[in-house]
């Protein structure tokens, strides 16, 4: 039977038989790693699940000769299907995910490059992407990890030579990577794989071929249309958000911020206390994509709403991050995932629809609404922090049943 894991007692690891160097990464997840979790706050309950997992994942590595220390973050993927298995739920495995990533952040191995001779190729890319396409963290990001994955199976930790690249290639590794993940992941990697070759025969260090090699995947009901809220169902949502006693002001505050400013979510959780100026009723919006800031005009709710949760509600911390953590974790900043579990616990909580999940609905409606009020499709990508108009014209939903309404009846 397996023993349970626990944080006050370490008897546990030393009755196995282990392999060597097993001693030290226990040693190291109780000690420093527990208190780097202890520091950034989390409670007792989410640490001892950490120690488990991470125990767990040491243990798989040292039955094959490897610590812990050395794993890496393009070996994550591997060690959950190890550790997992491949029947384990979507829930099980984000949970044990973020404890092997928290793991990294705190080995020093979350951003680390892998040591192999393409890396310069990426390196290029990466520059070419935040110079020329003006790409924004999160989606460069995303780009290196599909490009590790590709070059790590082309070429291994040999330097690339393109030269030596079929078309065969591309097609196994595509319909070997279709096997392992879902298939919109699989055409968001193809997609990647294009502008990477694409870059490379701008430089000209490879054919045509490649490009057209790479197989367009049929990913059916893909476009993104997630509709819009209503008026009434605008304002249930925002009187939903003010319920809870500790954070209803916070999150009034932010749900504000996507409805009536239409941020981004990365642009909410980026926002610090400088960029307000109450005074003249200005926030700033720091460059995500494209590479330029704009600033936009508050609402007399938006801004007696953040006036509040400055001077009332707002725990005092070193970050000069504008959202902050309430309970667990005071005084962090709020994180991405934390504001879209948000908006859907509130979606959940106003009876809407299952499906709906997710900041960019609200984003959408925000720009809708502009849309039906008159506002020009140029004012509209300015607001949005759009460089194209046909990027906005997707934002614009039609009213279809008002234009029911309008149409004439075909003649008798």
């Amino acid at each position: 039977m397996r023993r349970k894991i626990s944080s006050s007692s370490r008897t546990w690891s030393a009755k196995i038989v282990s392999p060597a160097g097993w001693q030290a990464d226990v040693d190291l997840i109780f000690g420093p790693f527990t208190a780097f979790l202890r520091r950034q706050g989390y409670a007792d309950g989410i640490v001892r699940f950490y120690q488990r997992v991470t125990v767990r994942a040491a243990r798989h590595l040292a039955s094959h000769g490897q610590r812990i220390t050395e794993l890496s973050r393009c070996g994550l993927p591997d060690i959950l299907r190890s550790v997992l298995g491949d029947h384990a739920s979507n829930r099980n495995r984000n949970n044990c995910r973020a404890a092997l990533r928290r793991w990294l952040k705190f080995n020093g191995t979350f951003y680390e490059k892998p040591q192999a001779g393409w890396i310069d190729w990426v390196d290029a890319f990466d520059h070419f992407a935040v110079a020329h396409r003006g790409l924004a963290g999160s989606t460069r990001t995303l780009c290196r990890y599909f490009l590790y994955d590709y070059l790590n199976w082309q070429f291994g930790r040999r330097a690339a030579d393109w030269a030596d690249v079929r078309a065969q290639d591309i097609w196994s590794y595509v319909s070997e990577r279709s096997r392992r993940v879902k298939i919109s992941t699989v055409s968001r990697g193809c997609s990647v794989l294009r502008a990477f070759f694409r870059f490379l025969h701008l430089r000209g260090d490879c054919s045509q071929l490649l490009i057209s090699s790479v197989p367009t995947i049929a990913n059916r009901g893909a476009d993104y249309h997630p509709g819009v809220l209503s008026e009434a169902q605008c304002k249930r949502l925002l009187t939903a958000s003010r319920r809870h006693p500790l954070e209803g002001t916070r999150n009034y505050a932010m749900l504000l911020c996507l409805c009536e400013l239409g941020l981004r979510r990365v642009e909410v959780v980026n926002l610090r206390v400088c960029n307000l100026d109450l005074s003249r009723g200005l926030i700033t919006i720091a460059s995500i994509k494209g590479g330029r800031e704009r600033q936009l005009p508050l609402s007399d709710r938006l801004a007696a709403a953040l006036h509040v949760y400055l001077t009332r509600d707002r725990p005092a911390g070193a970050s000069d991050a504008l959202f902050l953590r309430r309970r667990r974790r005071c005084g962090q900043p709020i994180t991405g995932s934390l504001l879209g579990d948000l908006v859907k616990r509130l979606y959940r909580q106003c009876g809407f629809p299952a499906a709906w999940c997710g900041t960019h609905r609200l984003r959408h409606t925000f720009a809708t609404r502009l849309f039906q009020h008159g506002t020009s499709l140029k004012l509209i990508a300015d607001h949005l922090g759009h460089r194209r108009l046909q990027t906005s014209r997707r934002y614009t939903h039609l009213d279809l049943d008002g234009l029911r309404s309008l149409a004439r009846p075909w003649p008798q």
